[in-house]
């Protein structure tokens, strides 16, 4: 029979919730609410608490966007309050057909959890969870990584992005020599008020923050780890007196942990020899997510070692890989667990691939892109019956035609 057109065709979900988190939630708003409009939403941000006032400078913006005629009432609309309350409503919501959220996994079970005892099954895409490992080959060029990593780990935003570097996993062949380097550089950062050119590293977020990188902080010592940087001692103190009562964790760097492959140690890309599942919970505490100025040291003899201890905890938004050596920066890249891999940079990205995290760095969903045009629209698939083309129904054969 001739083929019947079968155009597709996206539609507008209807209201979208958008989740963001306290860490650069500017940059995270903008980016889901542009193809959340795009597709013909109405939208919903929900501020984050403790960092509201970006949040509340876009929501002017829209206002006067506005009066301006540019933007119809009530497509874009703003709820400042606490994710227990504005979050969870969002996800048990009937008349919300889609969230898409940055945060903590502990938040996103929440809003799983509020959705599917709502009985609903509206889109969910989470980017939540972090442990940015590097991996550094022999052979690395570490006068072009030392200040990447220094920027990457403390200067830009104290450490405190998801992308920031976390652990460094060194091939013991120039553990020593990069160290030499690394260490004396984190010593020299400044801290202090952000708004002086002069402070390297600002402040943490709160409180809170503080309190969970000290207690990171103790975890990484009770573990055997040494402090080659900064501190528990000294890690909260003002950097001056006018500063005092601040949120403050003086850079830290951690170590040197050491890494052992062991039987079953793998999650993919595995020999035979590796065979089993991979198991998550190493329990190594250099593998969690600390979302601070702390950088852990891993020292390991060979480069397949270093994959496995990149790959060693349970997150995977995204990683990266130095070498001179392509061959072996393809190899590491390839074999990494991590939705984005940089290789020899920091943060170099185009906004049109798609970015997510692997494990429980995410649910699978994509931004970025015709990523974005898939999750903020529903499409459809509609089979048209043209005359010249017209099946006879009740000729058995086109059935059989038609479900072959």
């Amino acid at each position: 029979h001739p083929p019947s057109p079968n155009p597709g065709s996206r539609y507008p979900i209807g209201v979208v919730g958008i989740i963001a988190h306290w860490s650069r939630p500017l940059h995270q708003t903008v980016w889901r609410l542009a193809p959340a409009l795009a597709c013909g939403n109405a939208v919903i941000v929900k501020a984050p608490t403790v960092t509201p006032l970006t949040t509340f400078a876009l929501a002017q913006v829209i206002d006067d966007l506005v009066k301006a005629g540019k933007i119809p009432a009530g497509v874009v609309n703003f709820v400042f309050g606490s994710g227990e309350v504005v979050g969870q409503t969002l996800a048990s919501h009937r008349a919300v057909g889609a969230v898409a959220m940055v945060g903590g996994n502990t938040a996103a079970a929440k809003i799983q959890l509020a959705a599917a005892a709502a009985g609903s099954m509206k889109k969910l895409k989470f980017d939540v969870g972090n442990n940015h490992a590097v991996v550094v080959d022999e052979a690395a060029d570490l006068d072009a990584l030392l200040p990447v990593a220094v920027t990457a780990a403390f200067k830009c935003d104290a450490g405190q992005r998801a992308h920031s570097t976390q652990t460094l996993v060194l091939h013991a062949a120039i553990a020593d020599a990069f160290l030499d380097k690394f260490l004396p550089a984190v010593r020299a950062l400044t801290v202090g008020d952000p708004l002086d050119v002069s402070i390297d590293v600002g402040p943490l977020v709160s409180k809170d923050q503080v309190t969970l990188m000290r207690q990171g902080l103790d975890a990484l010592v009770a573990a055997g780890g040494k402090i080659l940087v900064g501190g528990i001692e000294n890690a909260t103190l003002p950097p001056s007196a006018d500063l005092a009562g601040g949120n403050w964790f003086r850079p830290t760097v951690v170590g040197p942990f050491t890494y052992e492959r062991k039987q079953g140690d793998c999650r993919r890309g595995c020999g035979a020899d590796d065979g089993g599942d991979y198991d998550y919970d190493q329990g190594k505490p250099w593998a969690d997510e600390h979302q601070g100025p702390i950088v852990k040291i891993v020292v390991v003899p060979d480069i397949e070692t270093a994959i496995h201890a990149a790959n060693a905890g349970p997150y995977g938004l995204s990683a990266s890989v130095w070498s001179q050596n392509i061959d072996t920066a393809h190899a590491v890249a390839h074999a990494i667990d991590a939705g984005y891999v940089w290789v020899n940079n920091w943060l170099a990205r185009d906004l049109a691939m798609p970015f997510g995290g692997w494990k429980e760095s995410g649910n699978g969903q994509r931004s970025g892109g015709s990523w974005d045009l898939d999750f903020y629209s529903y499409t459809k698939t509609t089979s048209i019956e043209l005359r010249q083309n017209r099946h006879d129904l009740t000729d058995k054969n086109f059935y059989v035609a038609a479900t072959a």
